[in-house]
């Protein structure tokens, strides 16, 4: 991951901060976990990620914030396969556990193959009851769970009901982007959306303008996610505007 400006920016070997001594370099382009401070309002992002798995999404972020999500694939390629997860933790610190019991029924529709995501937990309860449900008893502290479901068509309701709140949806409107239930705490939450049916690719290249924040540090970094429910993050560029 890379990014190029369009006019001179300076590139510090170390933080500058409390340093005013840091060698410094003319540059206009930088790569991972580089501190660089530039006069222009945008830059080009260049990536290119190769994973073991599937991609499932790249998130392009600025410090917290997700401006971009890039997939390998576009609504037309969706096929009748369902990943529903939940995640999240009570709050910071020890005693963050949050405890998921849920249930997943489809009103129309039956199941036809049943993957679990990041079931850790042999003790857990997480698994395909009858044709058309779905039962879980399990724990996130922080982290993601879920689970993949292949339907035999894509008519009637994905009805979900949690202790942490119930979610009602359309098959037909379960698409390409996340249908959430927030439920608090750190990043509580409950998602479903759709897939293909086949496996994901394994590689994306991308290039895009990302702009700048006009004051202030800019954290340029991507987060990846793959189809077997790993992450993996990059380090940051650090953009300072002059």
């Amino acid at each position: 991951m890379n990014l190029c400006f369009d006019q001179d920016s300076v590139l510090f070997e170390r933080n500058p901060a409390g340093r005013p001594d840091t060698r410094r370099h003319t540059v206009r382009e930088v790569m991972m976990g580089d501190i660089v401070t530039t006069p222009s309002d945008t830059a080009r992002l260049s990536l290119d990620v190769r994973a073991p798995k599937g991609i499932e999404r790249i998130e392009v972020r600025n410090g917290k914030q997700v401006f971009k999500t890039l997939r390998p694939y576009a609504e037309p390629d969706l096929g009748n396969r369902i990943r529903v997860l939940w995640s999240g933790a009570e709050y910071r610190g020890r005693g963050r556990n949050t405890t998921w019991n849920g249930l997943a029924t489809l009103s129309e529709a039956s199941i036809t193959r049943f993957v679990t995501i990041n079931k850790w937990n042999p003790d857990s309860l997480l698994q395909q009851r009858n044709s058309d449900q779905v039962i879980w008893r399990t724990i996130t502290t922080g982290n993601y769970m879920g689970f993949d479901i292949q339907t035999d068509g894509y008519a009637g309701d994905l009805k979900i009901t949690t202790n942490h709140g119930d979610i009602v949806m359309p098959f037909a409107e379960i698409q390409l982007e996340d249908q959430r239930l927030d439920a608090g705490g750190q990043e509580r939450q409950i998602k479903m959306f759709r897939l293909l049916d086949a496996s994901l690719a394994r590689r994306i290249s991308h290039e895009m303008e990302v702009d700048l924040h006009q004051h202030g540090d800019n954290q340029i970094w991507i987060a990846v996610y793959t189809e077997d429910g790993y992450q993996a993050w990059s380090s940051p560029i650090y953009v300072c505007r002059d």
